[in-house]
């Protein structure tokens, strides 16, 4: 499967046609020309920042966003990588995944956790505050709005109102990431499996 579609129906936009002031926007090097010059943690998630550079306005602007949903996020890396890990399962976007497969285990997240993602809140292991950000993933997705009770839930088991703002700002973010990747055709970066193929499974979206 791998993607939804098996090819790009935006080309990812090669290096050399980069503005210097996009490539600084991007946090890529200056003098960069190909993917080969880039920094490997860079290099990884070449296709879809590539891809996104076909518009440079909204490259910078989605950026500024991204950075604040991966780097001053109030949630914990933990529960934000579930929320993000959750809603792109449920959209099947297939780059989202095999990305944040490999980005999870730096937040403490076991191969065994990310199969239990797949069943969903109800699945053994979670700590009732881990399901509760699960299910409030489940219900953005289906009715558009967190529940009175996941939303009381989510108070009760310690989450400030700010990280439940935080908590669903991530969990839009990435519907909204898990959309273009799908619609824009972004492949799977080299050297990345394909998170759906290798589990066999779907999801309606």
């Amino acid at each position: 499967m791998a993607t939804l579609l098996d090819t790009p129906r935006v080309p990812p936009l090669e290096l050399k046609d980069w503005s210097p002031e996009l490539k600084n926007a991007m946090w890529f090097p200056k003098d960069a020309q190909n993917r080969e010059d880039l920094p490997e943690m860079i290099s990884k998630v070449f296709n879809v920042t590539a891809t996104m550079a076909n518009h440079p306005i909204l490259a910078k602007n989605w950026n500024h966003f991204a950075m604040h949903i991966m780097g001053t996020n109030s949630l914990s890396p933990r529960l934000r990588e579930i929320a993000i890990m959750r809603i792109g399962y449920l959209c099947q976007s297939d780059y989202e995944l095999s990305q944040h497969a490999w980005i999870s285990q730096f937040a403490g997240i076991t191969e065994g956790e990310i199969s239990n993602l797949i069943e969903g809140a109800e699945a053994p292991g979670w700590s009732p505050l881990e399901s509760a950000v699960i299910q409030a993933a489940d219900e953005l997705k289906e009715s558009n709005i967190i529940s009175d009770a996941t939303w009381y839930e989510l108070e009760k088991e310690g989450l400030s109102v700010q990280q439940r703002m935080d908590l669903i700002f991530t969990i839009g973010q990435y519907n909204l990431v898990s959309w273009a990747l799908n619609s824009l055709g972004v492949q799977l970066d080299e050297g990345l499996d394909s998170f759906l193929d290798v589990r066999h499974t779907t999801v309606g979206c």
